[in-house]
């Protein structure tokens, strides 16, 4: 149930996938700052499976083939992994170990865009976990409800906030997405059917 996909692929000459985001509809070449959303972008845009997601090449979901099976035939609507505990809160956390002027930027076009999902954010800047790593499986309509959401704030985010000198903050709209999961989740918390999985991490 999971095929690979190489990511950023409009940035190198080396092929290791048979699929790549740099096909069809595409934004391969941000893929250093978006990092998996330029495959979760090539996913939204190009492939036409009733469910779909994301896990990494380090991060995969303990889901046996049973589990899988017993999912599609339930309520289940989204899956993700088990939350990161943040102390003293999520927003603090943040501006301890990111750029807090790109989380006002985020706001800010929250605000502008989609100014209803504000008191969803404050709730969860106020809380102690976020949701991780942009990791889940969703269901085909809420996938495609999740992209038209996410990517317009990531766009603005993208056109406001300064590049990073720093490879690993040059990530931030990697970073800002995890924390916006968590939003749109919890914004929808009463329509949706939402599950928790563990993960493997892979050396």
């Amino acid at each position: 149930w999971e095929k690979d996909i190489q990511v950023g692929a409009a940035l190198t000459k080396k092929k290791i996938a048979d699929i790549t985001d740099f096909s069809g509809d595409n934004i391969s070449k941000k893929n250093r700052q978006y990092c998996e959303l330029t495959a979760l972008y090539w996913i939204w845009k190009n492939d036409k499976n009733d469910y779909a997601g994301l896990c990494h090449y380090r991060r995969r979901f303990v889901l046996t083939e049973e589990e899988i099976e017993r999912l599609v035939s339930s309520c289940v609507d989204v899956v993700v992994t088990n939350p990161v505990v943040n102390v003293p809160d999520v927003l603090t956390m943040y501006r301890k170990n990111h750029s807090y002027h790109d989380w006002e930027i985020m706001k800010d076009g929250i605000r502008r865009l989609c100014h209803e999902y504000l008191t969803s954010l404050a709730y969860v800047e106020k809380s102690n976990y976020y949701i991780p790593y942009n990791m889940f499986i969703m269901r085909r309509d809420i996938l495609n409800h999740y992209c038209e959401w996410i990517f317009p704030i990531l766009e603005y985010c993208e056109a406001m906030c300064e590049q990073k000198g720093d490879v690993y903050q040059n990530r931030y709209i990697g970073f800002l997405a995890e924390r916006l999961m968590t939003v749109y989740l919890h914004h929808h918390r009463e329509t949706l059917q939402v599950i928790f999985s563990k993960k493997h991490f892979c050396e």
